[in-house]
C-alpha cells in the first residue's frame, strides 16, 4: 500500500491504527447489544461494514481512502472478532466445561488467521496484487456471512433473560479493576514482544528471515494449549486459565531478553505463546461466571476496549522506551510488570471459585 499509493509509512500505519482504535472504542457498545440479543443484526452489520471496508480499501486512491476503509473495517471488528463471538458464544452454553470447550474451538480457529491465513494472504497478494486481495477477501466475507445465516446465527442468538437467582441491581455490577488491568496488560506485553523480537534479533547478528521465522513461532506456540482444552473432558483449574498463563509470558520475556541466540529466543517465544494461547480463554471463560450470561458481553466489551488501546499504543511505547533503555531492558521490565499483576489476577481466580 504504501508503494501503490506513494504515502509514508506512517500515513499507511496510523490508518491501520485508527481502525484498531475505533474497534475498541465500540466493543463496549457491541456487548450491550449482544447482551440485549441482537447477535444477529450485530453480526449482518459487521459483515456489511466489512465488505465495504475491504472495498474502500481496494479502491483507495490516498490517505483519506485508507482511513475511511480501515475506520469501516474498525467497526466491522468490533462486531466480528473475538469479543463477539465469545460473547455469543458462551450465552448458547449453560454448563462451564462445555463452554470452555466451545471457546477454545473458536480460539483454534481464530489461529488460523496467523498459522495458515497469513501465509496465504502473502501468496494472493503476489499473485494478484493487494487491490484483487482485498477484493477476493471482501467476496470470501460474503460468502462467511452466508454460512453464519444459514447454520450459526439461528442456533446461537436465541434470547436469554436473567438468572432468576440473579440479585437486584445486576444489570449495574461493574468490572473488576482487576480484570481492566491483568488482561490489558498481557495485550502489552504481546505487542511488546512482536514488535521488538525480529529488531532484537537482529541486531543480535541473526538474519531478518531467521528473526521472523522465530516470531511466527508465536502463532503455533497458542495452539497446543487451545488444543487441549479443546479436546478434554475434565474439570479444569481456574488458575491454570487465569495467572499460571501470567508466569509463562513472563518468564518467556525473561528468556527472549538474555537469550543469545536463536534457539533460546525462539524457546522464549513458545513459552510465552503458550501462556498467551491459554490466556486468550480466560477473559471470556472468566468474565462469564463472574457476570453471568446476561452481563458477559458488556463485561467483555469493555475489557476489550483496554485490551485494544493497549494493542495499539504498545508498539509505539515499547520502541520509545527501547530507544533510551534498550530493547532488552524493555522486555525485561514489562516481564516484571506482568508478573506483579498475578496477585491481581489471583484474587480474580479466587472469586470465579464462589457460586
Amino acid at each position: 500500500m504504501q508503494a501503490g499509493l506513494g504515502l509514508h509509512r506512517t500515513a499507511v500505519a496510523g490508518a491501520f491504527s485508527f481502525g484498531l482504535l475505533l474497534a475498541a472504542l465500540s466493543a463496549p457498545r457491541i456487548g450491550r447489544w449482544l447482551d440485549a440479543g441482537h447477535a444477529a443484526a450485530v453480526f449482518r452489520a459487521g459483515a456489511a461494514l466489512a465488505v465495504a471496508g475491504l472495498a474502500s480499501l481496494a479502491m483507495a486512491r490516498g490517505a483519506f481512502g485508507l482511513v475511511l476503509g480501515w475506520s469501516l473495517v474498525g467497526l466491522a471488528m468490533a462486531g466480528l472478532l473475538y469479543e463477539a463471538a465469545f460473547a455469543l458464544v458462551g450465552r448458547a452454553f449453560d454448563d462451564a466445561g462445555e463452554r470452555l470447550r466451545a471457546l477454545a474451538a473458536v480460539t483454534v480457529s481464530g489461529g488460523l488467521a496467523s498459522t495458515v491465513f497469513l501465509p496465504l494472504l502473502a501468496w494472493v497478494v503476489d499473485t494478484v496484487g493487494w487491490r484483487g486481495a482485498l477484493l477476493l477477501f471482501a467476496a470470501s466475507v460474503v460468502a462467511m456471512a452466508v454460512l453464519l445465516e444459514r447454520q450459526v446465527l439461528p442456533v446461537l442468538s436465541r434470547p436469554i433473560a436473567l438468572p432468576k437467582e440473579a440479585p437486584a441491581g445486576v444489570a449495574h455490577r461493574k468490572v473488576p479493576l482487576a480484570a481492566r488491568v491483568v488482561f490489558p496488560l498481557a495485550t502489552f506485553a504481546a505487542a511488546g514482544l512482536t514488535t521488538l523480537l525480529v529488531p532484537l534479533l537482529v541486531q543480535r547478528g541473526q538474519a531478518p528471515v531467521a528473526a521472523a521465522s522465530a516470531l511466527a513461532g508465536f502463532g503455533l506456540a497458542q495452539l497446543p494449549g487451545r488444543l487441549w482444552l479443546l479436546g478434554g473432558r475434565r474439570r479444569v483449574s481456574v488458575a491454570l486459565l487465569v495467572w499460571w498463563p501470567l508466569v509463562l509470558q513472563s518468564a518467556g520475556l525473561l528468556v527472549v531478553a538474555m537469550s543469545g541466540g536463536l534457539v533460546a529466543a525462539a524457546l522464549g517465544v513458545g513459552v510465552f505463546g503458550l501462556g498467551a494461547g491459554l490466556h486468550t480463554l480466560a477473559r471470556p471463560w472468566l468474565l462469564q461466571g463472574l457476570a453471568g450470561p446476561a452481563l458477559a458481553g458488556r463485561w467483555n466489551g469493555e475489557v476489550a476496549r483496554v485490551q485494544g488501546i493497549a494493542r495499539a499504543v504498545g508498539p509505539v511505547l515499547v520502541v520509545a522506551a527501547s530507544a533510551t533503555l534498550g530493547m532488552p531492558a524493555v522486555l525485561v521490565i514489562v516481564a516484571l510488570v506482568l508478573l506483579a499483576s498475578v496477585p491481581a489476577a489471583r484474587s480474580l481466580a479466587s472469586g470465579a471459585r464462589r457460586p
